[in-house]
């Protein structure tokens, strides 16, 4: 039997991907920070998750942390899971 992939990883552009839906209220700030040290030093351990937006960008699913991190470092990209459904659903 094949296995099959269900969500592949791909590198999407932060510029990409909308958050607004999937962010917290409240951030603190040396959290953020300390995620963005970890994520220096060690890479990024969990691709986000994300769907197709109906304007053609994404909406962050779940990670959104840790775009936040990853903007504060300034990456250009996001290993992101494209999901089919919201886990939410």
């Amino acid at each position: 039997m094949k296995p099959t992939v269900k969500h592949q990883i791909v590198e999407i552009p932060l510029a990409e991907i909308n958050i607004e839906k999937g962010v917290r209220k409240e951030i603190d700030r040396s959290e953020l920070i300390s995620l963005a040290e970890s994520i220096n030093k060690c890479g990024l351990l969990q691709a986000v998750g994300i769907t197709k937006s109906e304007n053609g960008k994404f909406d962050i699913v779940f990670g959104s942390r840790r775009i936040m991190a990853a903007d504060y470092l300034g990456m250009d990209t996001i290993a992101a899971r494209i999901l089919t459904e919201s886990p939410r659903s």
